[in-house]
């Protein structure tokens, strides 16, 4: 059953890749990601990650962070940080969520990062990109190869398949790769009622399901905790680079 809700969940998330690169999508999709993000840890290990290696006072650049959950806790730590999110309603879940911390002194930069100017990014200790670079319209390859155009000190990029293939073989100039890793890390969607996880398929998929799809998602739900789970794993790449000169 796990398997068969793995990869009802791999389909829709390959429907969807064609919709990320635009920040109407977002706007629609906001509940959804919030709903997700308070039903799994997927971030812990970036955290982890991120607390072995950030400087309290660093200016970072957190691209396409969404609601913040990284930005808020770098913010937490002492950084200084820059969210870097288009949709407006990301940016309000964002802006939620500092008040609800008590976090203050937050920027937020609403410009797509295919359309900041490199002049524009400079100065940053690190820039980040979490799940991002390839809701682009520039695609993965281009907007990872600006990120190491933008000169920061470093650059810690996270990645699923099948961008952390295109990640694991970026040799980036004047870069020293001093992090790697892989992760598989739960990804699973929780849900209500099940009618929930139809409505986010429809508008994942972005018109009506078929019946087939219905079927397919329907019975990969597994109830557990009070809440249907549509379960998924995600394998996750994680690489820190390290400016050289």
């Amino acid at each position: 059953m796990i398997f068969l809700a793995s990869m009802v969940a791999r389909i829709i998330d390959n429907i969807t890749l064609r919709h990320l690169a635009d920040p109407e999508f977002w706007e629609g999709n906001a509940p959804w990601y919030e709903l997700w993000l308070r039903h799994n840890d997927y971030h812990a290990r970036v955290k982890d990650v991120l607390a072995t290696r950030v400087r309290p006072e660093w200016r970072i650049l957190d691209v396409g962070g969404g609601s913040g959950v990284l930005s808020l806790y770098l913010q937490r730590i002492g950084c200084r940080v820059v969210l870097l999110e288009p949709a407006r309603a990301m940016q309000a879940l964002f802006r939620q969520n500092a008040a609800s911390a008590a976090v203050g002194n937050f920027s937020i930069e609403e410009r797509r990062w295919e359309n900041l100017p490199l002049g524009s990014l400079s100065g940053f200790d690190l820039i980040l990109a979490c799940n991002s670079l390839h809701a682009t319209n520039v695609g993965f390859a281009a907007a990872l190869e600006k990120v190491f155009a933008a000169g920061a000190s470093h650059v810690f990029v996270v990645a699923e398949a099948p961008y952390s293939a295109v990640l694991k073989s970026a040799k980036p100039p004047d870069c020293m790769l001093v992090h790697s890793e892989i992760r598989d890390i739960p990804s699973s969607w929780a849900y209500h009622r099940p009618e929930e996880a139809l409505d986010h398929a429809a508008f994942r998929k972005g018109c009506r399901l078929e019946d087939r799809e219905r079927d397919h998602i329907l019975i990969s739900l597994v109830f557990e905790d009070e809440h249907f789970w549509l379960k998924n794993t995600a394998r996750v790449r994680l690489e820190w680079w390290t400016r050289t000169a």
